[in-house]
């Protein structure tokens, strides 16, 4: 299933008045049916590393928190990164932007798919 883009932080634009060195995290939010994706991006002062958290909740689910849930980061279906998720659903990649880049994971059997906001990636290299 493909997971809806339902928010980014990213348009919300900046308060006036209220200081800001421009390297504020983007909160993204995906969604398919009951399960949301949480994702926090942040560039890594003085590097050109992206920092990428995340943290996968299910409304429906009572069995628990969503851990050791593969996830997979990818580029024109070349696999980059893979990790799984820790006990409370969190999960952390580090990258250099290229283009393209979507995150896979596999929840009971489903395989939920969401694509990262190609101005926060950066333009594909190939």
């Amino acid at each position: 299933r493909i997971l809806r883009h339902v928010f980014d932080s990213f348009g919300l634009g900046v308060i006036q008045g209220i200081r800001c060195d421009g390297t504020a995290p983007r909160q993204l939010m995906y969604n398919s049916y009951s399960v949301f994706i949480d994702l926090r991006v942040e560039q890594r002062p003085g590097s050109d590393w992206i920092g990428l958290t995340g943290q996968v909740v299910d409304a429906h689910s009572t069995d628990g928190p969503l851990e050791e849930i593969p996830v997979l980061l990818f580029s024109k279906g070349d696999k980059h990164l893979e990790t799984t998720t820790n006990q409370f659903g969190e999960f952390k990649l580090s990258f250099k932007p290229i283009g393209h880049l979507g995150v896979l994971l596999g929840i009971k059997k489903t395989a939920l798919l969401l694509m990262l906001p190609e101005d926060m990636v950066g333009k594909s290299t190939s």
